[in-house]
């Protein structure tokens, strides 16, 4: 590139938000958040001017010149810039601008394409939400009428001939609750006119199912709460179906055998436990999204956890490792607010899992302990399940140490960043 070069960009969606303004390609699910004065380059581009002219208008207009060339750069690995024209010549032959070094995919229509966008919007629409909160209400009032309803960690362990039956039938559900979790982001998504994608992933050590609807910042930012927060939605109606149907077999209205019912509970303790992760902000959960969403902030997490260090740091007389004073006063107020909350929401997290894994370890482990120790000769599937079952929390914490140490050992070779960063799902 040089002085006399023009760029042609596709048709870009820009929005402000806030002090920064958005700017994307919503079929590509690409999006970046500029300062206005790098969307008025950008405009200036559009109208047809060279790098050179562009850098004259806008030393005019704000008193500086600006490096426009490598403004293109990141804006072409961004997958905006259509051409590249040499020479300043319209008529001269347009070049190809070369391709972004990471290609977003194309949304196309997203997975369940033949899902409307009105179809899904009628599902979410406001009688549908306040039915959806009267029938989870009700469900709560009947765990503090009915406190046994109320899950307990101690309640996955249904079964008591099989350990390993346990936790692999509460797993398969699993997988399609979390599933079912993630077509109800992808519906709300769709009702709000973002195509979404189901995927798999993984937390930690974990597989997941995950929804990439990065395309979601192309919705107003108001309208971005419900696709973010429709996966807990459906664990709540999950709950309280479970809760419903447990209470109606007390109450006498339908006979339940005792192994379903004593399933149902142990789902219920599972799915709750499943929706406490979400306040487990670090790992970037549903409720990670709604409150950066809140704040307009897109790197609070790293910012946040920076400050929080110093803070430790300086509490132990310690000189502070996280330089933050490129963050922004605006950015700096956010990361002073949500450090309590985040903080909250681990002790929270922890908190449940005191309340409903080590009940359930507590339960297990003995048993499992007691099986193996009987020997083959005794009892072989009860030997065999207990050794199924201590191998699989083996390999799992094993996994968990690994993962662990990887990560921390990466940490101490990569720097922290400060300040704001161009955003994606």
């Amino acid at each position: 590139m040089d002085a006399k070069t023009r760029v042609q960009f596709y048709p870009l969606l820009k929005r402000q938000e806030g002090d920064e303004v958005m700017v994307g390609r919503p079929e590509i699910n690409a999006f970046i958040y500029l300062p206005p004065e790098g969307v008025a380059l950008i405009e200036l581009l559009e109208q047809g001017k060279t790098i050179e002219e562009t850098q004259a208008a806008f030393a005019e207009r704000y008193g500086e010149v600006p490096d426009v060339a490598d403004l293109i750069t990141g804006l072409n690995e961004c997958g905006f810039v259509a051409r590249i024209i040499e020479n300043g010549d319209a008529a001269a032959e347009e070049v190809p601008a070369p391709a972004p070094a990471q290609s977003p995919q194309p949304a196309a229509g997203g997975h369940f394409a033949w899902i409307t966008q009105r179809a899904a919007a009628a599902f979410f629409s406001r009688p549908m939400l306040v039915l959806f909160g009267a029938y989870i209400l009700g469900a709560f009032v009947i765990t503090l009428v009915r406190p046994t309803l109320f899950p307990r960690g101690a309640d996955q362990y249904f079964l008591n001939v099989s350990i390993v039956v346990s936790v692999l039938s509460l797993t398969v559900y699993g997988w399609a609750h979390m599933f079912i979790h993630e077509f109800f982001h992808l519906l709300a998504a769709r009702s709000a006119g973002v195509p979404a994608r189901l995927t798999i992933g993984r937390r930690m050590m974990t597989p997941v199912a995950l929804t990439d609807m990065s395309g979601i910042y192309a919705a107003a930012p108001e309208q971005r709460y419900l696709p973010y927060l429709a996966g807990m939605l459906f664990d709540l109606l999950a709950m309280a179906t479970f809760v419903y149907l447990l209470a109606f077999s007390d109450w006498g209205y339908f006979a339940m055998p005792a192994l379903v019912y004593t399933f149902l509970k142990a789902i219920l303790a599972r799915v709750a436990m499943a929706f406490t992760f979400q306040f487990r902000l670090p790992l970037r959960t549903d409720l990670y999204y709604v409150l950066t969403n809140w704040l307009r902030a897109r790197n609070l997490q790293d910012d946040t956890l920076g400050f929080l260090r110093n803070l430790w740091d300086r509490l132990l007389g310690r000189r502070p490792g996280h330089d933050l004073s490129t963050v922004p006063k605006r950015e700096m107020w956010m990361v002073r607010m949500y450090a309590p909350i985040l903080v909250a929401g681990l002790g929270l997290y922890w908190f449940f899992y005191v309340y409903f894994t080590i009940p359930f370890l507590v339960k297990t482990f003995p048993v499992a302990f007691r099986q193996v120790a009987g020997g083959w000769s005794a009892n072989p599937l009860g030997f065999a399940d207990g050794l199924v079952f201590l191998a699989m929390m083996g390999l799992e914490w094993g996994w968990l140490l690994y993962v662990t140490v990887r990560d921390r050992r990466a940490a101490r070779t990569r720097p922290m960043v400060a300040g704001g960063a161009a955003v994606g799902d």
